[in-house]
């Protein structure tokens, strides 16, 4: 549907695109950062983490092998090592990975973080218990595609093996970009007697610069620092508060007034996940000479999309017609304009290496589609459903998105006989990640860096 663009209104203290990067800003270790969400995570358990904020948080207290360098623009997209001594090492086909798990990495009670660790934490993933999280680990590794995970298969998964500190995979085929793929929390630590099973999910023992301090379900999250974590050896995080607060449940306009106002605690707050200016105050923010140098503003990583259910709606021709009948100038402008995005005509957005130039549908320059060949396309497909759900996050925010979505379907442009079903919209889901093999049709995926599983 769109390009994203962050517009995201900052405490008064951090730079802006104007005064160089954040990255690279001085700063003093102490105080507290306050996170400002619209609602709590799904999940905090390394295993079934598949929505980017979520991966952002976890770094904190599950840092994973290798994880993104802390730096801006296409540096941001590099990897460094983190957990491991260095990137990772394979052999000439890249069937076989290897790293080293770094010393004086300790768990928040003060033991050494082993190699043990790491095999037991992807090997508990595959459990069908700790639902949600990427599937990569079962492609990739050898035997994968059967293992039940740890809890049913105690004897683990022989293609992981450790000896001493050093942890290595033996994939099912070459896998040149393994040592990206293991930035993912499927591939964390996890101790496995404080594994506690799907309850782990509510507060994971932190071997992280930062461990939890408490979690109230939908109201907050507070960390505090792991007083076992060596600075001197994380070249990935500054970790300068000496404690974080994510205070979730708010409207996305009550986060953005809050900042506008900037008092109290406010004033060492942050948006975050996925928060972003509403456009009732986009007006107020960018046109204020104060408040437009808080804001951080430009494309991010990430692509707004409708993604069809191919199960439920089978028919190739159908599920084209819905690309070619929506009308992304209304969506767009419902959504606050180009200060908030761009149309998309593919997944990968111009902040990444990746992207390039294509326009598979030939909608570049019609923003407004194509209702004459959606409609063609309707007719040649007798079995396209009559009705069919939109799935979106049940917060405000999923509301006015999925509110924008029937808008830019919701032009005459049906015929009696040749009627484009419109996206019926209500939705209980509160995952960021979407499900399409569920009763829904047509998930919203949001802008999280990862399709919907399959």
């Amino acid at each position: 549907m769109a390009a994203a663009m962050a517009a995201a209104l900052l405490v008064g203290g951090c730079s802006t695109p104007d005064s160089g990067s954040a990255i690279d800003a001085p700063g003093a270790r102490g105080g507290t950062l306050q996170l400002l969400g619209q609602s709590d995570f799904e999940h905090y358990d390394p295993a079934r983490l598949y929505v980017t904020p979520e991966e952002h948080l976890a770094v904190l207290y599950a840092p994973t092998l290798t994880s993104y360098v802390n730096a801006a623009g296409l540096a941001g997209t590099k990897i460094g090592a983190d957990a491991a001594t260095d990137t990772g090492q394979h052999n000439s086909d890249f069937t076989q990975w290897s790293f080293t798990v770094r010393k004086n990495l300790r768990w928040q009670d003060g033991k050494d973080v082993t190699c043990a660790d790491f095999k037991y934490g992807v090997e508990r993933s595959f459990s069908s218990l700790l639902t949600d999280g990427p599937l990569y680990q079962r492609q990739y590794l050898k035997g994968g595609d059967t293992y039940q995970g740890i809890y049913t298969q105690p004897q683990g998964l022989p293609s992981v093996t450790c000896t001493g500190d050093t942890i290595s995979y033996q994939l099912r085929q070459p896998v040149p970009e393994f040592n990206y793929a293991v930035t993912l929390g499927i591939f964390a630590a996890v101790r496995k007697d404080k594994d506690t099973g799907v309850k782990y999910d509510n507060m994971p023992f932190s071997y992280g610069p930062y461990m939890f301090s408490e979690h109230v379900k939908d109201q907050r999250v507070v960390f505090v620092r792991n007083p076992h974590w060596d600075q001197s050896m994380d070249h990935i995080r500054r970790n300068l508060p000496d404690s974080i607060v994510f205070t979730v449940g708010l409207d996305a306009s009550v986060i953005t007034d809050r900042l506008i106002h900037d008092k109290g605690t406010d004033q060492q707050a942050i948006p975050f996940g996925n928060t972003q200016v509403t456009v009732q105050q986009a007006q107020q923010v960018f046109n204020d000479s104060g408040l437009s140098k808080r804001v951080v503003s430009g494309f991010d990583g990430f692509v707004w999309y409708l993604a069809v259910n191919t199960a439920k709606v089978k028919d190739l021709k159908c599920r084209q017609a819905y690309e070619y009948a929506m009308n992304k100038q209304t969506y767009l402008t419902a959504l606050g304009g180009t200060q908030f995005g761009t149309y998309a005509t593919t997944m990968i957005t111009p902040s990444l290496s990746a992207y390039r130039k294509i326009d598979p549908y030939g909608l570049a320059n019609k923003p407004q589609g194509d209702p004459a060949h959606a409609k063609q396309l309707i007719a040649q497909s007798p079995s396209c459903p009559k009705n069919i759900k939109l799935d979106f996050i049940n917060n405000a925010s999923g509301g006015r998105t999925a509110a924008a979505i029937k808008a830019a379907f919701a032009t005459p442009r049906e015929s009696p006989s040749h009627r484009i079903p419109l996206p019926a919209t209500s939705s209980t889901r509160r995952s960021a990640s979407p499900r399409p093999r569920t009763s829904w049709s047509m998930p919203v995926g949001p802008p999280t860096g990862r399709p919907p599983r399959r």
